[in-house]
């Protein structure tokens, strides 16, 4: 079975238009195909995560009321894209 490795960020301060659900859904229609999703939440004050351990990124739809807590990995996830030519 293919694995699927997910972050999710914020999910306590983003939780106001049902990301939860979204991110069940999806994970539901991934293992629909015999993918297993694996989510890893993260919030503020937990270890930052190192992108390239991961997949996917979700941030839910209104990321962007949260910018200012993505500003910190900016420089990590475009160091990412580079090295993988995105």
């Amino acid at each position: 079975m293919k694995e699927l490795k997910i972050l999710y960020l914020y999910p306590d301060l983003l939780e106001l238009y049902g990301d939860y659900g979204n991110i069940q859904v999806l994970k539901y229609r991934l293992e629909k195909r015999n993918i297993k999703a694996i989510i890893i939440p993260y919030s503020i004050g937990d270890e930052s995560p190192n992108f390239e351990d991961f997949d996917l990124v979700f941030a839910g739809r209104r990321c962007r009321s949260r910018t200012k807590y993505f500003s910190q990995w900016s420089y990590k996830i475009q160091r990412f894209y580079k090295k993988i030519n995105w």
